[in-house]
């Protein structure tokens, strides 16, 4: 049987956060590639992918679904005789079209929140772009408070990378700042704020779709069996 990511991490599957935490933190020193070469290399990747899933409730949640899932006994279905006396009748059971018949791996949950997260990421830019036809451009401000807010609130929630923070940032403050005839902006900044606004609008759902699809591929990476 694969190794699970309390297998990986040693630690039971009713381990609090602050037990995978440390847990997390001992390993990942005592297998640095630096230490451990080739296989401490190997070993961090699989650190690290356990620690993705198990560190936020909502994704060790799905993931312990999809143990309990992949951990029930298939009941056998008893084999159907028919009469001689009835009507042939098709008792054939579609099979999926590929992949085992358990397994985390083929679970929904993972991917119906990669969905939720998309479908946020379009009302993000339906709502920004009915805001910029309703709202005079002295209000433009206002929604632009409301998307760093909203945005701020999705980086409390997950991990947001670097790059993703800096965007944000530049974009939040160098359109106002043009379209407020600020003299070192050149002219045109002032007539890409809608743009901007536009782009603010999809960078927090956008930034939780990647960190969920890490979560996703980190789970399929660590469900495949070892070569």
């Amino acid at each position: 049987m694969d190794q699970t990511f309390y297998d990986v991490l040693n630690v039971g599957s009713d381990a609090p956060a602050a037990e995978i935490k440390q847990a997390y933190r001992r390993l990942i020193r005592a297998y640095h590639p630096d230490q451990a070469g080739d296989r401490g290399t190997e070993m961090t990747q699989r650190l690290n992918a356990a620690n993705d899933v198990l560190r936020v409730p909502s994704r060790r949640a799905a993931y312990d679904r999809e143990l309990a899932e992949a951990s029930e006994p298939i009941v056998a279905e008893p084999e159907f005789v028919p009469s001689p006396y009835s009507d042939p009748v098709d008792v054939s059971v579609p099979r999926p079209a590929s992949g085992t018949a358990s397994g985390p791996a083929r679970s929904p949950a993972r991917y119906s929140e990669l969905r939720r997260a998309w479908w946020a990421a379009a009302i993000g830019l339906v709502g920004a772009a009915v805001a910029l036809l309703i709202l005079p451009p002295s209000n433009w401000i206002l929604l632009t408070f409301a998307v760093i807010l909203a945005a701020a609130i999705v980086a409390l929630r997950q991990r947001l990378t670097v790059w993703c923070v800096v965007i944000l940032a530049v974009a939040t403050v160098v359109w106002p700042l043009a379209a407020g005839d600020v003299l070192f902006f050149p002219a045109w900044l002032a007539d890409a704020g809608s743009v901007s606004i536009l782009a603010q609008s999809l960078l927090g759902p956008l930034a939780l779709s990647v960190n969920r699809l890490r979560g996703a591929l980190a789970v399929l990476r660590a469900a495949r069996p070892n070569s």
